[in-house]
């Protein structure tokens, strides 16, 4: 029925809400943002502005793997980035 859908399905174990590594490592970089209100939230509204504004910090501020971000990647920008900073790299050796 996913197929049918257009959902691929999670390949994570069944019944096992912490066995995806990728949401876990999201939920991780959540929590230890420093903003991250220790005690929760007060409303749902609160909630919803402050995860508004990570998603926005997430995709076009947090530097992943490759020290690329999201939004650049996906706009075609992380290979040469990537392909000046090993250039450069090379050259201080």
């Amino acid at each position: 029925m996913l197929y049918w859908q257009g959902v691929k399905p999670s390949y994570s174990r069944p019944r096992v809400s912490d066995d995806n590594a990728f949401v876990e490592a999201l939920f991780r970089t959540a929590k230890y943002r420093p903003e991250f209100p220790a005690k929760g939230f007060a409303t749902l509204d609160d909630a919803g502005r402050w995860t508004a504004r990570f998603v926005h910090w997430y995709n076009f501020n947090h530097q992943h793997s490759g020290y690329v971000s999201p939004a650049l990647r996906h706009a075609g920008e992380g290979r040469s980035i990537l392909a000046k900073r090993h250039a450069l790299y090379l050259q201080a050796r």
